[in-house]
């Protein structure tokens, strides 16, 4: 018997649409779960969360310990505890000093650190409560740590064909996340594009460009692990974005733009991956 098929969100019925909605953030919160971004972002919610002091330094906080809690769990050996726990060795020995392979991975959390943190200062659009940012930051160090957790079950120092791929598509798909990120604000800067549909730069190539960036991103740490288990990541995010964030704001923009989005969507065809999909 086949399984039952994920049904994607679908706005509230008492969703009503403003006479002049505010412009909608198409994006979710950088790391955050993508159905949830996509399931709560709109235009009441904006008005609704109201930002404070305490969840901007509780975000970047906690963004900036995720690349330290990293170097620990190899520098330390936490990693080889956790192993111990389940009755498990670890392929790759605690010497106290990190493999160039190991410093790859802290270095991917930094960077990804790095660009949260950038994401926060310079192109968050929205108030981010204390409750949420602990959401965020919870979920990337849940998956940082299991990349990091799961490279330690694959012996090796220098650096392989699996980290040279990965870091390619980490760069790659940042890159992208960050650009297409900025471009859409830019773009949201000028009055006469308030209410306007974003098809400038990286948005004429697919119409949820950031989403493809993200998981660009996040496939590109996961290869870099060469473990399979790591898929479970990138896997998870290009599900969710399918069957329940890009259904939710494609129907979003439908309602907004009417005639507007069929002309956009003629010019852009693609919803997330560029000549694919």
């Amino acid at each position: 018997m086949a399984p039952p098929k994920a049904k994607p969100y679908v706005l509230p019925t008492d969703f009503n649409l403003p006479a002049s909605p505010a412009p909608f953030d198409a994006s979710p919160v950088v790391g955050e779960s993508p159905a949830r971004a996509a399931s709560v972002s709109s235009p009441r919610r904006t008005r609704a969360v109201q930002g404070s002091s305490l969840g901007g330094l509780t975000f970047i906080t906690l963004r900036a310990a995720d690349p330290v809690i990293q170097y620990l769990i190899y520098k330390q050996g936490w990693g080889h505890a956790v192993f111990g726990l389940f009755g498990l060795t670890a392929a790759t020995p605690h010497i106290g000093i990190l493999s160039p392979r190991q410093k790859l991975f802290v270095g991917f959390a930094a960077v990804g650190a790095a660009r949260h943190v950038f994401w926060f200062l310079s192109i968050r659009e929205s108030p981010m409560s204390a409750l949420n940012a602990i959401h965020v930051t919870v979920f990337n160090l849940i998956a940082d740590t299991s990349n990091t957790l799961l490279s330690l079950a694959i012996p090796g120092w220098h650096l392989s064909t699996y980290q040279l791929i990965g870091s390619a598509m980490f760069a790659i798909g940042s890159a992208i996340e960050t650009l297409s990120e900025l471009q859409r604000k830019w773009f949201r800067r000028k009055p006469e594009n308030r209410n306007a549909i974003v098809d400038v730069g990286l948005w004429r190539v697919a119409r949820h460009i950031n989403y493809a960036g993200y998981v660009l991103w996040r496939g590109g740490y996961a290869v870099s692990t060469a473990n399979l288990y790591a898929a479970w990541n990138p896997l998870m995010h290009l599900w969710d974005f399918s069957v329940r964030g890009i259904p939710v704001l494609e129907h979003y923009m439908a309602l907004k733009h009417k005639e507007k989005w069929v002309e956009h969507k003629q010019t852009v065809p693609y919803k997330l991956i560029p000549f694919i999909w």
